[in-house]
């Protein structure tokens, strides 16, 4: 919105799946989705079993008093997941919708952490049974040994897209752009697998090592990154958080 980003468009963008492609579009090339995120209900299957709890299938489920205490999420002030499920929500539900939802859902909330990693780090270590967390951070704690497991939410759920740009004026443009073109590519697409960081690659010809959740069948808010995105309706959705949930006694 400030102008400060480089128009550019890769010769990798032939490659790129159509998630990362509408990211390129909406923002008139001057960004371009390099990884996919998918907004989960994480769960201690330890916690859930010891508790006699059944795993929430939907966003709805979280509102039963059975889970109240029983779950942690982020501050969307300090938190891009946080505001994901914000804007997730408003998708949904429509924003009246979505913020009757979040005071019914705050009573049965511990704690809001700061960070987006915060609810799934406190899941994973049996400090709350429940929270909302990316797919890929889910992966990699259960390749780390913790109880974590996942749901996809029934009525659909939020994805977004881990971005990349290049500043305008940028003093080294022309190595700029190599690297943005080797990011895109698939050596660099696949670099994350061998760290146990597993987010969904853009570029279509990777291989996605065994383990990957076959999302095909998943259900995807079409999520308008253009819109919520943007300052106003930032402002807009964080000021009335504020006031209509945090606020909550």
């Amino acid at each position: 919105q400030d102008g400060l980003l480089e128009t550019y468009r890769s010769p990798q963008l032939a490659q790129l799946a159509a998630w990362s492609l509408i990211q390129a579009e909406q923002s008139a090339y001057r960004s371009v989705g390099v990884y996919r995120a998918v907004m989960v209900l994480a769960y201690n299957t330890e916690l859930l079993k010891k508790k006699k709890l059944a795993p929430p299938q939907c966003w709805r489920n979280l509102v039963d008093p059975i889970y109240k205490g029983e779950i942690e999420l982020s501050n969307p002030a300090s938190s891009g997941t946080a505001y994901m499920m914000l804007a997730t929500m408003a998708q949904l539900f429509g924003e009246d919708g979505a913020f009757r939802y979040l005071q019914q859902l705050h009573p049965s909330v511990t704690s809001y952490a700061r960070s987006g990693a915060g609810p799934l780090k406190a899941v994973a270590r049996g400090e709350a049974s429940i929270g909302v967390a990316m797919l890929h951070g889910v992966m990699t704690e259960r390749e780390n040994g913790f109880p974590v497991a996942y749901t996809l939410p029934c009525e659909g759920t939020g994805a977004e897209a881990g971005s990349m740009a290049i500043l305008r004026n940028a003093r080294n443009l022309a190595n700029a752009r190599l690297f943005y073109d080797w990011a895109l590519g698939a050596e660099a697409q696949a670099l994350p697998y061998s760290l146990k960081q597993y987010p969904l690659p853009a570029n279509r010809d990777i291989k996605l090592p065994p383990g990957m959740p076959d999302l095909a069948k998943a259900k995807f808010l079409d999520y308008d990154y253009a819109k919520f995105g943007s300052r106003e309706q930032h402002a807009l959705l964080l000021g009335r958080w504020n006031k209509d949930v945090a606020s909550a006694q």
